[in-house]
């Protein structure tokens, strides 16, 4: 079981949700965290003379590092609470500070990942960076580190040096044995996964996409 948070950050992002939430908002929010994710949460109602800043901080004092970022994600997805950019600017902070507690199925993904590639030098470490930048919302820099960790793949896969654009042909000599329609759908598979890279996401991350969209691109990376 992971350790609780400690207390000099459970007092920070309490400050930060006091800030942006009633005495009522605290309670429901962490109460319904708590409940949802089987922790036991200090208040439930609203106790005499403590004011909403240590209510939040007691509550919050309750989850671990991965859980305090995956509650300040929700509320960030939510789009509630009074000042968001003070808000996401916590989420980045505690990111950058705890760079190992991700989202805690983004986690699980990491670890899964770290096992299964760590013979293909780099992108074990490039695709937790693009787990890094899913948690805190830079999706253009998230795409960009899934892309390299599959151009790094690749390249260990074939040892040689080539890009992801010039990889179709040895992956057509790789699966030189299997029949021509799977060959042809692969090949259409990594094609696509390339334009969209180049043509919408190379630049600028276009509109219309948002964290659903993001987690189906890296899925299909992985």
């Amino acid at each position: 079981m992971s350790e609780p948070i400690q207390a000099a950050w459970a007092m920070k992002v309490a400050s930060t949700i006091k800030d942006n939430f009633t005495m009522a908002d605290i309670l429901s929010l962490t109460n319904s965290f708590g409940a949802t994710n089987n922790i036991p949460i200090r208040y439930t109602v609203a106790p005499p003379k403590i004011n909403k800043q240590n209510v939040a901080q007691q509550n919050i004092s309750k989850f671990s590092v991965a859980q305090v970022i995956q509650f300040v994600s929700e509320i960030i997805e939510s789009g509630t609470g009074n000042y968001p950019e003070q808000i996401e600017n916590l989420l980045k902070e505690l990111i950058k500070k705890f760079p190992n507690e991700l989202l805690i199925d983004d986690a699980k993904s990491v670890s899964e990942l770290m096992v299964r590639f760590v013979n293909y030098q780099g992108v074990p470490e490039v695709w937790k960076k693009a787990q890094i930048n899913l948690s805190m919302k830079n999706y253009r820099e998230s795409i960009d580190n899934a892309r390299l960790a599959l151009e790094l793949f690749f390249k260990s896969v074939f040892n040689n040096s080539k890009s992801l654009e010039n990889q179709k042909s040895e992956i057509g000599t790789f699966l030189s044995n299997r029949p021509k329609e799977f060959r042809d759908l692969v090949i259409t598979h990594i094609r696509s996964y390339e334009m969209l890279q180049n043509q919408q996401v190379k630049h600028n991350l276009p509109s219309g996409l948002d964290e659903d969209e993001i987690r189906y691109i890296l899925n299909t990376t992985y």
